[in-house]
């Protein structure tokens, strides 16, 4: 019998760290919580909705029906009336061709510049490296963005400080055989793309490559005019598809935004003290557009109002938005972000769960704002406001069970 029970007790011993272990540890591998790590982020308080935009606009004089456009100005560009805005070709061979001849010669004018002999002295180096430096810096910001309008120019200043740097420490004495090859190539490309059409703007104005066939009709006094209903469905209808035009001129800087909100949002703009919001179209990298409230217009049948905002601000993206979605923004506010799940009321107190170590803290707050899926807290703490408790880098507890304040983990 007493050789049996020994062998128990020497396993039993064995196990009891086992267990011990087991207790401590599993709640961290595998815990019953999720946390997530407070961080400053930018909210804004504001109204989703569906638009138009409306300007003064004319389509371009002219068809490109059964040619290929090759653009010689940016979207949003201000244009004086019988400038060349665009070249028609013939076919895509012929586009192809001028193409080629364009990015011959900005690859020329980058060589010519890169041995430049008032830049690139040995004496240059230092200025030389720091500004390849600076340009791959910029490249990288670019790509990280996510909006590439500035890509090839990018990519071309780090070349030519490449080249420059070359030339400076003696690595190559001039780029003068790649000029002349470049230059029989470009001059080939030239002569093979012939005779175009040129396409000229009719006024003076901010140019545009896109037509959607609602330039003469979209107009102020007629969205003016509409009733709610009639702008509801306007707004759901699809335009139809377009073709032949190479362009548009929008006439002035000023803009429209049409919208239709119900009775709880109309009074927030009807509120609004200083007549003030930005728009957020919602792309990617572009900023928040600023506009005005002109006015808002309710309709009693259906409890419904249109809200018109004015917008001074034209680029390539503002200028071809038609039916857009957006947020009409009202304020924004910057302060630590939590998740609304995270929040709690403790002996009439509001607060988060923060875990610090192995145990959680509750630590109170006082949002500044809040919205249907988090909240912002003040980023500074002060002794003066122990409602706010919460610093940047706290590990807030947005899940969990039987949560209480010193509760060990």
């Amino acid at each position: 019998m007493r050789k049996r029970i020994l062998p128990i007790a020497i396993a039993a011993v064995l196990l009891i760290p086992l267990v011990y272990l087991a207790y401590h540890l599993l709640p961290v591998i595998f815990p019953e919580y999720d946390t997530q790590t407070a961080i400053v982020y930018t909210l804004a308080d504001g109204v989703d909705v569906t638009g138009v935009a409306v300007r003064s606009e004319r389509a371009i004089s002219g068809s490109a029906e059964g040619g290929t456009v090759g653009y010689l100005v940016e979207d949003g560009s201000r244009v004086s009336g019988g400038s060349v805005v665009a070249e028609i070709y013939a076919g895509q061979e012929q586009a192809n061709q001028r193409a080629r001849e364009n990015a011959l010669t900005t690859e020329l004018e980058m060589l010519n510049a890169s041995q430049d002999p008032a830049q690139t002295s040995e004496g240059n180096v230092g200025v030389i490296l720091k500004q390849q430096m600076q340009n791959l810096y910029q490249l990288q910001k670019t790509i990280a963005s996510g909006y590439y309008d500035t890509l090839q120019e990018d990519r071309a200043g780090l070349t030519k400080s490449a080249n420059m740097l070359q030339i400076a420490t003696g690595k190559t004495p001039n780029f003068d055989d790649r000029i002349a090859a470049i230059t029989a190539e470009r001059d080939a490309a030239a002569a093979a793309v012939g005779q175009v059409t040129y396409l000229s703007s009719d006024t003076t104005g901010y140019f545009s490559a896109i037509t959607d066939g609602a330039e003469a009709t979209y107009t102020e006094s007629y969205l003016d005019s509409l009733p709610t209903a009639d702008l509801e469905t306007l707004l759901a209808t699809p335009l139809p598809q377009q073709g032949g035009q190479a362009g548009k001129i929008v006439q002035d800087y000023k803009w429209y935004f049409y919208f239709v909100v119900d009775a709880a949002a109309a009074q927030r703009f009807d509120e609004d003290k200083d007549g003030k919001v930005t728009i957020d179209f919602h792309y990617t990298g572009a900023e928040e557009v600023p506009a005005n409230i002109v006015s808002i217009t309710p309709d009693a049948a259906t409890g419904k109002s249109v809200v018109k905002l004015v917008c001074t601000y034209i680029n390539h993206d503002t200028i071809n938005l038609r039916v857009q979605h957006a947020s009409v923004n009202f304020k924004s506010y910057t302060g630590i972000r939590v998740d609304r799940d995270a929040l709690h009321i403790v002996k009439d107190e509001r607060g988060v769960y923060v875990r610090f170590g192995n145990l959680v803290q509750f630590k109170k707050v006082s949002p500044l704002f809040e919205n249907d899926n988090y909240a912002l807290l003040p980023v500074q703490y002060t002794v003066e406001d122990p409602k706010n408790q919460v610093v940047v880098y706290d590990e807030i507890i947005v899940a969990g069970k039987n949560l209480y304040d010193n509760k060990l983990l």
